[in-house]
């Protein structure tokens, strides 16, 4: 009776946690939920943590020894979602500092335009109905923001600036595609939105910036517990010791790489003649990313690196105005998890200053980021993940598994690389760079959280280590202030996921193949490394149980 009764808490967990936040059902793809939006008050957040503490309760109730299959592996994957839910909600409690109503917003709205699950009239009639609902969720923030912090303060006014030009950027497409009536009642939302947001705009000028506070760091006793929570293995003061160490080294290879490209010329000089290097306007960085997709997802295919899901697909599109000024260069939306087509959206940002910013988009960067984004990297993980059946995996995806998800799609930098498809000194020489940014990632994500280094100087870190343009680091940072632990999750995933190989290839000796090992993460979901270690285990025990069988 315990599977059945697993199987009923963890359905009954899944459609409460989605019927709470059913923006969260609209990315996963239960359009059912298409025309709402979550609750926005105090008193919201303190129920959603009452319910998180008690659903925990409920999962550790189940013998474990009562459970078979992949249900035991789920029932930690539960406590560990709901545990760091509870922290999030309970210990961090951002949600009394941050007033991100005008992203909220912005965000609800672009997977019904980005994505093509049904006709412009019909995703507009859910983007309508978000609109409307806009102004009293715009207006539940004051309740809950008891400590806002200046620089997200900051964030959300510039925010609310910015969205209602993808709102123009909506009304433009309805007025070509829409029905009259759907077009009229989608300009009446948004002028009501829009003199909410003007509203919501005043009230954070007036009312809450002069009242802010300067700090936003979580702290070190804060810290350390999340890493903790996290199951990464190492105290927040060893993962900066290995963020050091692998500086130190990238930066002596680095030296050496810019030798070959040109022996006469300096570090600098060289990363000059690559950043030139770059399409001609903003059209052909597009252009570019496409191209590189689909050759590399080609090399995926054909020499076994790893196993394509059926039906999937990937767009890349410009990245809508309200998330650029925490989104510099490149992101990624998954594909929704219920959909039968999986259609990742690969978003690129254009440059805000010109030239300057068009040199992040240099030939070299475009094919190691496409691979990070794309093939085989988040898109492929992706969309992968979203083949097990397991809806508690669903819902550990959003809670803080970015080892696995940022750490899967840096390892796969390297991967390509190894694998001939990108072997050339020049993208080599980019990728020395970006691992110079993610260890110093590292550092400034336990510095920053812990007290030790203020924003401005995390800004003059990534300038000067990393060489990036300053409004590109202002706009790195701003991000990190917001996500603790999340940052130092690229690089010590990578190093997570290199050493599980090597574990697995001794394991394995010759029978060893990429395939296998590439397929037993990617396929497993997107869960916390120590329990994604524990599948990938789990599957190798079978493996040599059905080898022994033969005999």
């Amino acid at each position: 009776m315990t599977d059945e009764a697993f199987d009923r808490l963890a359905e009954e967990f899944f459609q409460a946690w989605v019927e709470r936040f059913p923006v969260l059902g609209t990315f996963l793809g239960l359009h059912e939920y298409d025309s709402q939006l979550s609750g926005n008050s105090r008193a919201f957040y303190e129920e959603t943590l009452d319910f998180t503490q008690e659903t925990r309760r409920r999962f550790e109730k189940l013998n474990v020894e009562d459970l078979s299959g992949s249900r035991r592996l789920d029932r930690d994957v539960a406590l560990y979602t709901l545990d760091m839910s509870a922290f999030q909600l309970g210990e961090m409690r951002t949600w009394e500092s941050r007033p991100e109503g005008a992203e909220d917003l912005g965000e609800s709205l672009f997977p019904l335009f980005a994505r093509t699950f049904a006709p412009l009239a019909t995703r507009l009639e859910s983007m309508t109905a978000r609109l409307r609902a806009g102004p009293a969720y715009l207006d539940q923030i004051e309740s809950r923001l008891s400590h806002p912090v200046k620089l997200w303060t900051e964030m959300a006014i510039e925010a609310a600036e910015r969205l209602p030009a993808f709102l123009g950027a909506i009304a433009q497409q309805a007025d070509k595609e829409a029905t009259a009536d759907g077009r009229n009642a989608f300009h009446e939302a948004r002028g009501e939105a829009e003199e909410a947001l003007q509203a919501y705009r005043a009230w954070l000028e007036e009312e809450v910036l002069p009242r802010a506070e300067e700090s936003f760091i979580l702290g070190e006793e804060k810290f350390a517990r999340l890493v903790e929570l996290r199951g990464l293995g190492r105290s927040p003061q060893e993962i900066r010791a290995l963020g050091v160490e692998y500086l130190e080294e990238a930066k002596r290879d680095l030296g050496e790489v810019a030798a070959v490209i040109d022996p006469k010329a300096s570090v600098e000089e060289v990363s000059e003649r690559i950043h030139a290097d770059h399409p001609a306007d903003f059209a052909g960085v597009l252009e570019a990313v496409r191209a590189v997709n689909e050759e590399a997802r080609a090399f995926v295919r054909d020499h076994r690196v790893a196993t394509l899901p059926p039906a999937e697909r990937l767009l890349v599109e410009e990245t809508p105005t309200f998330l650029r000024p925490i989104l510099p260069f490149a992101a990624y939306m998954s594909p929704p998890r219920f959909e039968k087509v999986q259609e990742g959206i690969y978003i690129v940002t254009p440059p805000s200053d010109g030239e300057d910013l068009l040199k992040e988009h240099n030939f070299a960067s475009i094919r190691n980021t496409a691979v990070h984004e794309g093939y085989p990297g988040h898109h492929l993980q992706l969309s992968a993940a979203n083949l097990h059946p397991s809806l508690i995996r669903v819902l550990a995806g959003g809670t803080g598994v970015a080892e696995m998800v940022e750490g899967w799609a840096h390892y796969c930098e390297d991967l390509m690389r190894e694998l001939g498809f990108m072997d050339t000194p020049e993208i080599r020489f980019v990728q020395l760079q970006d691992l110079i940014w993610r260890a110093a990632r590292i550092i400034i994500d336990v510095d920053l959280h812990a007290g030790r280094m203020g924003f401005d100087e995390a800004v003059q870190m990534l300038v000067k280590e990393a060489g990036m343009a300053e409004a590109s680091a202002i706009a790195e940072v701003k991000r990190y202030t917001q996500y603790p632990t999340y940052q130092l999750s690229y690089l010590l995933g990578k190093h997570l996921i290199r050493g599980l190989r090597e574990d697995v290839e001794k394991r394995m000796g010759e029978n060893f193949s990429h395939a296998f090992f590439h397929d037993a993460i990617i396929y497993a979901g997107s869960i916390p490394f120590y329990l994604l270690r524990r599948a990938v285990e789990d599957k190798l025990a079978k493996l040599e149980e059905d080898v022994d069988d033969l005999y």
